[in-house]
């Protein structure tokens, strides 16, 4: 009397049908998409920080060449001194499509400037510039503060631009 036991029915799982065509290149088009989109985002981000480094050279540049204009302003031999840099700072300004072109003496008190709103204005916090210049951006403007050197080497003033780019 031996009884055969059977195992008990294992359910049969349903067999999974494929993706449709459709639907498989549906999911590598987004997939391509999203790469696409990740890579354009990237890029940009990396051109901010291009132009943020090439900002901050050419303010860099612009204050070695305002050098000699910020010495002759100490000097009593030159006649019309704060005209003349005020004259290049607008020039500057203009021609470099700035919103704002600020130099100072080494206190922080304004030379010139082609912001009417800092005329005769005494900025301390400009002080703080370094070599290189570092930039710094606020509601859509880029400014850049920069150490004006004379030919030894020590701070005789700073400049300060900002422009919207």
């Amino acid at each position: 009397m031996s009884e055969e036991t059977t195992p008990p029915e294992v359910p049969a799982t349903p067999e999974r049908k494929p993706l449709p065509q459709w639907a498989r290149m549906a999911v590598v088009a987004g997939v391509v998409l999203l790469l696409f989109a990740l890579l354009v985002w990237s890029q940009g981000c990396e051109s901010d920080r291009a132009k943020g480094a090439l900002f901050a050279q050419s303010a860099d540049a612009l204050a070695a060449a305002l050098a000699t204009p910020v010495l002759e302003t100490g000097s009593v031999r030159f006649e019309n001194r704060g005209q003349r840099l005020q004259s290049i700072v607008e020039s500057v300004a203009r021609e470099g499509k700035y919103e704002a072109v600020i130099v100072t003496d080494a206190a922080g008190s304004v030379l010139a400037t082609s912001d009417s709103r800092f005329k005769d204005q005494r900025l301390a916090e400009i002080a703080k510039a370094k070599r290189p210049a570092v930039t710094t951006t606020s509601e859509g403007s880029r400014q850049a503060d920069a150490v004006i050197a004379a030919p030894a080497g020590q701070p005789i003033g700073y400049l300060r631009v900002r422009a919207r780019f």
